[in-house]
């Protein structure tokens, strides 16, 4: 896939919150897509496996979010 198309999914998933490599795995983005995009400071790692945008503010509930996403 081309990396323009991945970083378009990844960010769109992105702004609904939490995106994890494996829901657009079938779509054809691979973990090396998100690496690419943690290196440019696009998205932060928080967890294994879980992204979500640098930028995107932190709530009151993100911990638990992260929790629920992580399972």
């Amino acid at each position: 896939m081309a990396t323009s198309q991945a970083t378009k999914l990844i960010l769109q998933s992105a702004r609904k919150g939490f995106v994890q490599p494996k829901m657009l795995a079938d779509q054809g983005v691979t973990r090396e897509h998100f690496s690419r995009l943690v290196k440019k400071g696009v998205l932060e790692r928080v967890h294994r496996g879980l992204f979500r945008l640098a930028d995107a503010p932190i709530t009151e509930h993100h911990e638990l979010a992260v929790a629920g996403t992580a399972m």
